[in-house]
């Protein structure tokens, strides 16, 4: 189950403490930032939870909390976020000695060679991470192409599909503008960063 009543608040320059309630004092809680793994299995023996976390400075950050009742179930987050920077996979081609991976951006059809890659023997499907960070800001659709090259180093032409990815990043940090007006009473504005 995925807590959404949580509190923050700031410990020190890297760090902060997290606290909620769970369901039952012998439930499980695991815990995840921008869709990575932090802490788990938590289990303090009380429905009123806190713990100290690290936390990413100067950045938009996406907290998760899952409660689960046994070790067997491990979650995963919710939202892998950032998702700039995409697996990439493609089947095999049988005489294939390389794989030439092209990046293309829908906006500007603009396309790039961004890696070569060894072709593997006995291996269906091939894996790579994307070679590129992929600009996330606002959400954007990309492409990705791979083509086969064989032993005398021609190139497959059009034999790979477009894989179509939409990239998304997490918004930039807020500015938290305070002032103090003569009655002694304080103003507060959040600005958003562009």
């Amino acid at each position: 189950m995925r807590i959404s009543d949580f509190t923050i608040r700031t410990k020190n320059e890297s760090q902060c403490v997290l606290s909620w309630k769970s369901e039952s004092e012998s439930i499980y809680s695991w815990i995840f930032i921008n869709g990575k793994f932090v802490i788990g299995p938590f289990m303090p023996m009380s429905l009123e939870r806190s713990i100290t976390i690290p936390f990413p400075q100067n950045q938009t950050n996406v907290i998760e909390i899952h409660d689960f009742d046994d070790l067997e179930t491990i979650p995963d987050s919710c939202e892998e976020m950032p998702q700039i920077k995409p697996l990439l996979s493609w089947n095999t081609v049988e005489h294939a000695v390389k794989y030439r991976v092209y990046h293309g951006n829908f906006a500007t059809d603009d396309e790039t060679l961004v890696s070569e890659v060894n072709a593997r023997q006995g291996v269906a499907r091939m894996e790579i991470n994307s070679p590129v960070m992929l600009n996330g800001k606002n959400g954007h659709w990309y492409w990705f192409r791979v083509e086969s090259l064989d032993k005398y180093n021609h190139e497959s032409e059009n034999n790979g599909k477009l894989i179509k990815y939409f990239a998304s990043d997490l918004p930039p940090v807020a500015e938290l503008m305070i002032a103090k007006q003569p009655n002694n009473k304080y103003t507060f504005r959040v600005q958003n960063a562009e």
